[in-house]
C-alpha cells in the first residue's frame, strides 16, 4: 500500500513539473519558414510550453523589387531594417529558436537586424540558454547563416534544422524532420558558450550613430 502511495506520488509531482518554456522568433516572406515553424511548435508543444513570436519589419515592401533589396540587403549584411517591436519576457524562457529563410548565405535582414537589436537579451539571461536554429532555403547558405548568427548572438545551436525548397513540397517529410529536430532539441545540453572576441555590433552602431 504505501509503495502504491509512492508511485501515485511520484506520478503526481511528474504531471506537476514545470514544462521547459520554448520561444521561436521567425520571419517569412513565402510562409515556407511560417510552415515550418508551425510543425516544430506543434511537436514540442508535447513536452514544451511554446510561445511562436512573428518578427516583421514595419517597412512593406512587396514585390519583385522588394525581394531583390532584400536580397542586396542580406548581401551586404546590412543591419538597420525598421522593425515592429512587441514586448518579450525575455527571463522566462529557457529555450529560444530562431528561423526563417536564407538570402545570399544569411538570414534574412529583418531577422538579423531583430538579432542585433537585441543581442544584449540573450546574453543577459538569467541562466544559461539553449538555442535552436531553423533555415528555409531554395539554394544554400544554411551553415554559414548558422555561424554568422552564433558569432553575432556568442551561441552555438544545440540543434540545427534545414528545410529545402524541394523538401517544402513534401508534407510528410517536413513533418518528420520538424519532429526529430524538436525530440532533439528538447534532450540537447546546453552548449557552454562561445567566446566572444569581437565588439559587440551594437556598440558599433551605437558608436557610427
Amino acid at each position: 500500500m504505501r509503495i502504491h502511495l509512492l508511485v501515485i506520488a511520484a506520478l503526481a509531482l511528474g504531471s506537476l513539473a514545470a514544462k521547459p518554456d520554448v520561444l521561436i522568433l521567425y520571419t517569412t516572406r513565402t510562409n515556407h519558414t511560417r510552415t515550418v515553424v508551425e510543425q516544430v511548435a506543434g511537436a514540442l508543444g508535447e513536452s514544451a510550453a511554446v510561445t511562436v513570436h512573428g518578427v516583421h519589419s514595419s517597412v512593406t515592401r512587396p514585390g519583385i523589387l522588394g525581394y531583390a533589396k532584400g536580397i542586396f540587403q542580406a548581401f551586404a549584411k546590412e543591419p538597420l531594417v525598421p522593425l515592429q517591436e512587441e514586448p518579450i519576457s525575455w527571463d522566462r524562457y529557457d529555450t529560444v529558436i530562431i528561423a526563417g529563410p536564407i538570402h545570399c548565405w544569411n538570414y534574412s535582414p529583418v531577422l538579423r537586424s531583430y538579432l542585433l537589436h537585441h543581442e544584449a537579451k540573450f546574453g543577459g539571461f538569467p541562466r544559461k540558454i539553449k538555442m535552436g536554429m531553423i533555415a528555409t532555403q531554395g539554394g544554400s547558405g544554411a551553415g554559414k547563416a548558422f555561424k554568422s548568427a552564433s558569432d553575432l548572438l556568442a551561441l552555438q545551436p544545440a540543434e540545427t534544422l534545414v528545410i529545402n525548397e524541394s523538401q517544402l513540397k513534401r508534407p510528410a517529410e517536413v513533418q518528420f524532420l520538424s519532429r526529430q529536430f524538436a525530440s532533439n532539441l528538447i534532450a540537447a545540453s546546453t552548449p557552454a558558450p562561445l567566446e566572444v572576441t569581437h565588439t559587440p555590433l551594437t556598440t558599433l552602431m551605437h558608436e557610427n550613430l
